[in-house]
């Protein structure tokens, strides 16, 4: 735990039932990790968290971590002549961590979505039995799918005033022909994506590999999926050097942290699913100091030798 730190009892309402069976799950003496994938690139620079309509009235989305930088533009709806919109919250993220792990391990641009908007919701962990309003996972997946999909997304890296960057869609061509009214039904035709070549180049290139049992218990919180991905990816890196890291949490705010106007608003929030993420990657050795988080050698959160081959 964090030091000093423990689950308070008014933290337990955050410990859902779903989040105790998974823990309980990766604790059996013959449970095997499910092994995923994610992009390296979004280990240094995060999505947003959450909808605005500040968000909304922006032409251009902008996140700077050191030399690194990461801007999304929006995809254009023509119907309704406007943007469609940012990709936010949890589900961008869990997209992007199946379909990088599709891509790398069929080592293809072309990922098959399955007959039926049902199959797909199930494979993303999501529920296909909560209605059909807008916040229905039905309705919140397709949105987001297509705010993801359909987005610019733009990296640059500056080093010695030598600019280097890529624009590029994750998914600029696809066909999706699901009913939200009826997600059980087969469709007649495929559902499918094609990843542009530079997305696929780079997660095929540079993924970070994540354990995906640990998703279910903080699926629904978008800031613990981004903060275990980017923990793992340090972890490991503490691990092989079998040296601390320190981070101050002003440089993780800056990171991570653009959602929130406060560098300690961000930290009390990012403390607190920490401690989530540590009972679900028990490994995890965490401490604090000076205004730093550090982050000791812990056994990787995917064991080495799972990734041999893959």
């Amino acid at each position: 735990m964090l030091k000093g730190e423990s689950m308070p009892k008014k933290k337990l309402t955050v410990i859902t039932n779903r989040l105790l069976d998974t823990v309980v799950k990766m604790q059996q003496a013959d449970h095997k990790p499910d092994i995923g994938f994610t992009p390296h690139a979004l280990v240094q620079a995060a999505l947003p968290y959450r909808n605005s309509k500040k968000l909304e009235a922006m032409d251009a989305w902008s996140v700077q971590n050191g030399n690194f930088g990461l801007t999304i533009r929006p995809g254009w709806d023509r119907k309704a002549g406007a943007h469609i919109g940012y990709p936010t919250g949890a589900i961008p993220r869990l997209l992007l961590y199946w379909l990088t792990t599709e891509a790398k391990l069929k080592q293809s641009r072309r990922l098959e979505l399955g007959g039926s908007l049902r199959e797909f919701l199930l494979k993303l962990g999501m529920n296909a039995n909560n209605g059909s309003g807008k916040r229905s996972d039905k309705r919140r997946v397709r949105e987001q799918m297509q705010r993801l999909f359909r987005a610019t997304i733009s990296f640059d890296y500056t080093v010695n005033e030598k600019e280097h960057w890529l624009d590029m869609q994750v998914a600029p061509k696809g066909q999706v022909m699901w009913s939200e009214m009826y997600p059980d039904a087969p469709t007649l035709f495929d559902n499918w994506i094609e990843l542009s070549e530079y997305f696929y180049e780079a997660i095929v290139q540079k993924a970070v590999p994540i354990n995906m049992d640990v998703l279910p218990g903080i699926h629904d919180r978008p800031m613990a999926l981004d903060l275990y991905t980017w923990i793992s990816y340090r972890a490991w890196t503490a691990y092989r050097s079998n040296k601390a890291q320190r981070v101050p949490w002003p440089s993780l705010y800056q990171q991570l942290g653009s959602s929130y106007t406060r560098v300690r608003a961000f930290r009390d929030q990012a403390k607190e699913n920490l401690l989530i993420i540590q009972h679900l990657y028990p490994d995890l050795k965490l401490d604090e100091s000076d205004n730093c988080l550090i982050i000791k050698p812990s056994r990787p959160s995917v064991p080495e030798r799972l990734l041999e081959g893959s």
